[in-house]
């Protein structure tokens, strides 16, 4: 009777596929539905996909948990205007600034951020179709949807306090890294590229990367950079700078960096 209770289910989503796992009490995750290269990018696709994957479930009222791979989203940095005083604010400059990156308007896409009031944030954004379609089929199928989070925030909570001073973060997930330059609290400079698609001499690209990065945010190299995720071999022999792999490829879910996608709004830091 309990059942529900004891019961959460872990999606995650990518462009291209999806795969759903069911963790019951004491016992860990267990795959039970998966689909691969089959393009979610329209909505009535993800719908079918998504229902397909949840009758697997069985389980209404159970918890839902959602992560989105890299190449959904967009990240960038928002610094919030003089003498903010309340989130509306915060809000207005981050449609300002998605508008300024990507040439498009913010109103069809879903915008969290870790708000703000005096310092530059973390901003991302997804499809607001997206989020729409993973609420309505988990109404459907009677699951209790706790969060939908992207890829790169939740390995930044959990990794955080493994990155050592200097250091750059980034994250290899379904073909996209996401390349960030940050302390151990804040995450001020952010990118994301696809990588899936290169053949050619993979050190020599990650370098090229880095370097490029660093001159286009007007700052030195990193001594290290610390990487999570599936990542060339040839990566770890790099001079320039220091690149070491983190260990760890499941992902708890911790309170989000970035406000998570499927809840209210929280409160404005001072």
């Amino acid at each position: 009777m309990l059942k529900h209770l004891a019961t959460t289910f872990y999606l995650e989503l990518t462009t291209a596929g999806l795969s759903l796992k069911q963790k019951t009490f004491r016992n860990p995750p267990q795959p039970i539905f998966a689909l691969h290269e089959q393009a979610m990018t329209e909505p009535a696709t993800l719908m079918q996909s998504l229902n397909t994957a949840f009758q697997k479930a069985e389980c209404p009222g159970a918890q839902l948990s959602v992560t989105l791979a890299d190449n959904w989203v967009r990240y960038f940095i928002t610094t919030p205007p003089e003498n903010c005083t309340q989130l509306r604010d915060c809000d207005m400059a981050a449609a300002m600034r998605f508008t300024q990156l990507y040439g498009e308007q913010a109103n069809t896409w879903r915008l969290k951020a870790d708000w703000h009031a005096t310092l530059p944030f973390l901003t991302c954004a997804v499809p607001d179709w997206l989020v729409n379609t993973i609420e309505q089929s988990a109404s459907r199928h009677a699951l209790n949807l706790s969060h939908v989070i992207p890829y790169f925030i939740a390995a930044w909570n959990l990794h955080r306090r493994r990155i050592i001073a200097n250091a750059w973060f980034g994250v290899m997930n379904n073909g996209t890294l996401t390349l960030s330059i940050s302390n151990k609290k804040q995450v001020w400079g952010v990118r994301s590229t696809p990588h899936s698609s290169y053949t050619g001499d993979e050190a020599q690209w990650f370098t090229d990367h880095v370097t490029r990065y660093a001159l286009l945010t007007h700052q030195p190299l990193p001594a290290q950079v610390q990487l999570l995720g599936t990542i060339p071999a040839s990566w770890l022999t790099i001079s320039a700078f220091k690149v070491t792999a983190i260990d760890g490829n499941s992902l708890k879910w911790p309170a989000s960096l970035v406000q998570q996608l499927a809840e209210p709004e929280s409160a404005l830091k001072p």
